[in-house]
């Protein structure tokens, strides 16, 4: 996933994995490698720090608030009462 800026408009873009049938299964999935097993990489402390520093870059880089925002809408972030 990355985002495109076209004249101030940015958009998500996602190149899906050549290996992704389209009924959403891996088709290499008895031999995928490593790190397509920890995808997403969640459950690993460096993974947590790592987002706990882009999420403080938005007070300081314009382009990273924005790519926050535009992932909020795109996952229908709400905000908690």
């Amino acid at each position: 996933m990355y985002i495109e800026e076209d004249f101030g408009k940015y958009e998500i873009k996602q190149i899906l994995c050549s290996f992704f049938r389209k009924d959403g299964r891996c088709e290499i999935k008895a031999c995928k490698p490593e790190s397509c097993k920890r995808y997403r990489f969640t459950d690993r402390p460096e993974s947590i720090i790592s987002l706990i520093n882009i999420i403080e870059s938005t007070s300081v880089c314009y382009v990273v608030f924005e790519m926050i925002e535009i992932l909020k809408k795109e996952y229908g972030f709400k905000r908690r009462k």
